[in-house]
């Protein structure tokens, strides 16, 4: 059994299979929450010593372009834009690692099917030569690329046909905000700049002045210039492709566990006509959303979960005081909002928190919030946590759920 198997199974049998703990749970409800916490604490504890070394990763298929023009085919890790400036992490066929590339180390690497493209340039930045990565995002009669530096800072590459180049920093312009009339003339004086590479239209140059120093918003003007005035007969050669650069990753989770579930009467809460504690089996399905290049730390998902218990109790007394000893099955069908947050998100294995919003068979509404362990297995994730959920009922907000699941979930 490895390390990481033996921890799950110490999980289960130390929450679900633990007579003392079934016991705790069925009495009252403060006795058995205390216990709970000290179980969940101890338990995550152990887990948080289980760190893999190894980071994250985000790869796809791409290939670098080596200095001799050479092209090696392989995988890439597409980070966020600010770190794929600075560094390339390309993991050949065979090998088991990545390797780190600087912009002198290659001439540049593309990705998704061709749909991002980045080249070694040197760049002059706040009065600095440096040497970086610059996505094209439009290769042409005049080019344009980007720049994002560590600090998140924009700067665009401008190469006219003849070579010329100038770069812009993105300015925030605002022209409503107090430091419009500066930008204003700081616009016009890059405006002479730019005449190099724009000289055919000067429509192009008065746009540029009021127009936001945003991707999209430059792409568009370099593409209607290169479209309107290039000579050659396939002007553009290379568009970023913003739909394969989204990269958001949807995948399939199946979850099962088992539940514990009090329902309580806000009058009494000893009151065991009100008061049940019930245990049965959980099974979940779902859909984890995930944007590693944007967000790589916040996930989002939706689920449907079925649980099922027996709930027991007893009636009011006759007029002679005998109660009687009822049980009824019950199913509970629950549809919830979440989104997690991944704690060490660079690394294989990693403790998460989440929280969200659910309601319960269209009766109960209510919020839940839990914690778990994640385990890489590849492509595929393996997951152990808890979850604890508190509802109201929808008619009478002193009639109360509390429901905790521990659970095991795989996401494919």
């Amino acid at each position: 059994m490895t390390f990481g198997n033996a921890i799950i199974h110490h999980f289960f049998r130390f929450f679900l299979h633990n007579p003392m703990n079934r016991r705790n749970f069925a009495t009252t409800i403060k006795p058995h929450q205390d216990v709970l916490m000290k179980q969940i604490i101890i338990t995550f504890l152990m887990l948080l010593t289980v760190v893999g070394a190894a980071a994250q990763r985000n790869p796809v298929e791409g290939y670098i372009i080596t200095n001799q023009n050479d092209t090696v085919h392989g995988t890439i890790d597409y980070q966020s834009t600010s770190e794929l400036c600075r560094i390339c992490l390309f993991m050949a066929p065979g090998d088991s690692t990545f390797k780190a590339l600087l912009p002198t180390d290659i001439r540049g690497f593309r990705l998704l099917s061709d749909g991002v493209y980045y080249v070694s340039r040197t760049m002059t930045i706040q009065d600095k030569q440096q040497e970086v990565f610059a996505e094209f995002l439009i290769q042409g009669g005049v080019s344009l690329l980007h720049y994002t530096s560590a600090k998140k800072d924009d700067y665009y590459l401008f190469i006219g046909e003849d070579g010329q180049e100038v770069i812009l920093q993105d300015d925030s312009y605002d022209p409503l905000s107090l430091d419009a009339p500066t930008q204003l003339k700081q616009r016009l004086n890059q405006r002479r700049e730019l005449f190099t590479i724009f000289g055919k239209s000067t429509e192009t140059l008065d746009k540029l002045v009021k127009t936001p120093y945003k991707a999209n918003e430059l792409t568009k003007l370099v593409h209607q210039y290169d479209e309107a005035y290039c000579d050659e007969q396939n002007c553009i050669l290379f568009e970023y492709d913003r739909k394969k650069s989204r990269n958001l990753e949807v995948k399939l989770f199946l979850e099962a566990g088992e539940s514990v579930t009090d329902y309580i009467n806000g009058v009494d809460y000893n009151d065991k006509r009100y008061g049940n504690s019930i245990w049965g089996p959980h099974g979940g399905l779902g859909l984890q959303f995930h944007s590693p290049r944007r967000l790589p730390a916040l996930y989002g998902n939706v689920k449907f979960a079925l649980t099922y218990g027996k709930m027991t109790g007893v009636t009011d007394p006759d007029y002679q005081g005998n109660q009687d000893v009822w049980s009824d099955d019950f199913y509970l069908l629950e549809l919830s909002f979440g989104a997690e947050y991944h704690v060490l998100y660079k690394k294989k294995h990693t403790p998460f928190i989440e929280a969200g919003v659910n309601t319960i068979m269209m009766d109960f509404n209510g919020l839940y919030g839990g914690a778990g362990y994640e385990f890489s297995l590849g492509k595929h994730k393996l997951r152990i946590g808890g979850r604890y959920t508190n509802s109201f009922f929808k008619n009478n907000d002193t009639y109360r759920r509390n429901h905790f699941d521990a659970v095991l979930s795989f996401v494919f």
